[in-house]
């Protein structure tokens, strides 16, 4: 998922979710993904899913579902309200790690957005605290 804030200067807060430069998620992104793994505990990520017959790591959201996530970060003083939130789930097909061995770059950085929400929080400028609206 990926999540921004941002200012009414579209100035950066916080975020999570984003690509680093090499095309990988940001460390600590909350990710929905099943890792399969083969007989002798490895991933399997050239999609060889044959190989398959377990997984090490799975987290998804069922058809009607729903999950929280949560965040903690702070509006510096700096910050101009009002301040935007938005969250954007965000699907690729592949793993980084099989794109970069079978797509070329501009490929790799592809994604589709699947489901986007957003959220404006107007700020006081008294004691610089948010207002729920």
């Amino acid at each position: 998922m990926w999540f921004r804030v941002t200012d009414a200067a579209n100035n950066l807060i916080y975020e999570s979710g984003g690509l680093n430069d090499d095309q990988t998620l940001q460390k600590d992104s909350t990710i929905y993904q099943s890792i399969p793994v083969d007989r002798e505990g490895n991933h399997v990520w050239k999609h060889d899913l044959f190989n398959m017959i377990g997984v090490s790591y799975r987290k998804f959201i069922p058809s009607g579902g729903a999950d929280v996530a949560n965040y903690n970060f702070k509006i510096p003083s700096w910050a101009k309200s009002p301040i935007t939130v938005s969250a954007t789930i965000r699907y690729r097909k592949f793993n980084t790690r099989y794109a970069k061995w079978v797509l070329t770059p501009v490929q790799t950085r592809s994604y589709l957005p699947q489901s986007q929400t957003r959220q404006i929080i107007r700020m006081s400028p008294i004691f610089n605290r948010m207002l729920r609206i």
